[in-house]
């Protein structure tokens, strides 16, 4: 965890102001290098060439930001409960990861999946629809569009799962998938979804 994801666990009283950041990590950020033609080229193409879209996908993977918070308005609840893959969190988390992975050195990518990204999610069901949002985007074709990778999707390990699953490790990038539930489930489950211990295991 670098000094700023430190800052904020002091800030939401979940680490003591006496915790401080190993010299090893606490400068380091996420390295994402926008005059890369072919990752900008990517961004408007998973956009659609939308200008406000290709903003906010650059805006989430702000560099200098240790946490951001993406919040979901203007769309209905059946909107956001969508069990499909086509929903508004797994399209946006399936866009994301796609360009993490092209940002990330060919010769690391066999690693990406686990030392690089996590997906996490507080319940089974968001996983299967992830890797299924996720596998639009792999290929084992190399001439196939820049929109697709091959090797984008792990054959064996899972790229999302639950928090307790993902207890006790660690990667570069973590998404946690809070978003494609309704406020109904919420409500009915809100001492789960609210857990202040949850949110500390996806964050660390």
């Amino acid at each position: 965890m670098n000094r700023k994801l430190v800052q904020f666990h002091q800030r939401e009283d979940l680490y003591t102001p006496r915790y401080r950041a190993h010299h090893s990590v606490a400068s380091r950020w996420l390295e994402i290098d926008w005059r890369n033609e072919r990752l900008n080229a990517l961004a408007h193409a998973l956009a659609g060439d939308d200008v406000s879209g290709v903003h906010t996908l650059r805006r989430i993977l702000e560099p200098e930001s240790a946490t951001t918070i993406v919040i979901l308005q203007n769309f209905s609840s059946r909107q956001m409960a969508s069990r499909s893959t086509s929903g508004i969190e797994p399209s946006l988390v399936a866009a994301l990861s796609r360009l993490l992975f092209e940002a990330t050195a060919e010769h690391d990518r066999h690693m990406f999946w686990g030392d690089s990204l996590f997906l996490v999610t507080p319940r089974n069901f968001q996983r299967k629809i992830m890797r299924q949002a996720l596998a639009q985007y792999d290929t084992a074709d190399d001439d196939a569009s820049l929109l697709v990778a091959n090797g984008f999707l792990p054959a064996e390990s899972s790229p999302a799962e639950t928090v307790e699953k993902r207890q006790g490790a660690e990667a570069e990038t973590v998404i946690v998938c809070y978003g494609q539930l309704s406020p109904e489930e919420v409500t009915r489950n809100a001492g789960f979804y609210f857990d202040t211990n949850r949110l500390n295991v996806s964050l660390t």
